[in-house]
């Protein structure tokens, strides 16, 4: 597996290497060491789906989060929402779909949504614990993402009104 870190602290993109045309190791604790801290140990598996143009997000949770795409084609967004953060505010866009098999890392604290592209897609994510944080505006104007398509049904806060919330980096 390949770890790269990405444009945020903490955020790290993982291609797998394949072990055949239909089979990889999409998570693997050894391979994604230098990404996690050492206790990290995955207790809840969950699947987010989506229909072309509907976003789910932008959840800003604590904890690590592991993801990757099992179906379809989906924009998946990263936002450093860490009050105090270098990067406050900067959000990077990840392409994810089963044939490329990337995964992501995202570390605690940061928000993250993502944007189906296809007719049904599918989010798979690895964490500490149920899903229980702050849900941002995916449109919020402060943010300003660019989502690739049209957005669809989206809901949230607005950043301003959370950031009394949201974590501080020291």
């Amino acid at each position: 597996m390949h770890i790269q870190p990405l444009a945020i602290d903490g955020v790290f993109r993982a291609t797998p290497r394949s072990k055949g045309a239909r089979r990889f190791d999409w998570f693997r604790a050894d391979a994604l060491a230098p990404a996690l801290p050492p206790s990290w140990y995955p207790a809840v598996g969950t699947v987010y789906t989506a229909l072309a143009g509907q976003v789910e997000g932008l959840h800003c949770e604590r904890g690590h989060r592991v993801v990757t795409c099992v179906s379809g084609r989906i924009a998946l967004v990263v936002v450093d929402v860490r009050v105090g953060s270098a990067t406050f505010g900067r959000w990077i866009p990840i392409d994810l779909d089963p044939i490329n098999r990337v995964t992501v890392v995202i570390p605690p604290d940061s928000a993250w949504g993502f944007q189906a592209f296809t007719g049904e897609a599918a989010l798979m994510a690895l964490h500490e614990e149920a899903a229980n944080g702050i849900r941002i505006h995916p449109e919020d104007v402060d943010l300003a993402i660019a989502w690739p398509l049209t957005v669809n049904g989206a809901s949230g806060t607005a950043l301003a009104e959370v950031l009394d919330l949201l974590p501080e980096i020291t």
